[in-house]
């Protein structure tokens, strides 16, 4: 679904545009072109994932005394370290996010894959709707991100996590 509404403040622009003949109305309209194309290639979802925290483009709600002022979104890869590796049935992987977690720090998305022994390829976190004993859990607190693998599930060889976030 698209939407032409200029009130929408979705990162679409026009897809036609009327440039008028005076030269000052044309470096006006022009100007408000160019800020609208500003707006929208910096409002967007960036799909860039790297070991380094990189805005994402995303923008949200704001907590602060100026509620019209939004909040950047961050992402971040992590791989499971080697020393994680070979997470066994039931094991705890646990390592740092490096993240300045305070009070108005917001996780957006925790997500991520592995690959176990067998070679599966999941999801993180996983769900088994067979045996719950397979799944693997994702979750962290203020300084470590866990990778928790299911008392029966196969052993975990590899993987990364994905965090976005919002900082305060």
């Amino acid at each position: 679904m698209t939407s032409a509404a200029t009130d929408n403040p979705a990162p679409f622009l026009p897809l036609h545009q009327v440039f008028p003949k005076d030269d000052e109305e044309f470096l006006i309209k022009l100007t408000n072109l160019y800020t609208q194309i500003a707006t929208a290639m910096n409002s967007r979802d960036i799909s860039t994932y790297d070991l380094q925290q990189i805005a994402n483009g995303q923008q949200f709600f704001s907590t602060s005394a100026y509620p019209g002022s939004l909040r950047s979104g961050y992402r971040q890869v992590y791989v499971i370290p080697s020393s994680s590796l070979s997470l066994a049935a039931g094991g705890l992987a646990s390592f740092p996010h490096g993240i300045s977690v305070t009070a108005n720090t917001l996780f957006t998305r925790m997500y991520g894959t592995a690959v176990t022994s067998v070679p599966y390829y999941i999801p993180l976190p996983y769900t088994d709707a067979a045996l719950a004993t397979n799944q693997v859990g994702l979750y962290l607190d203020g300084t470590n991100i866990y990778v928790q693998n299911g008392s029966t599930a196969e052993t975990i060889t590899s993987g990364i996590v994905v965090l976005e976030y919002v900082l305060g």
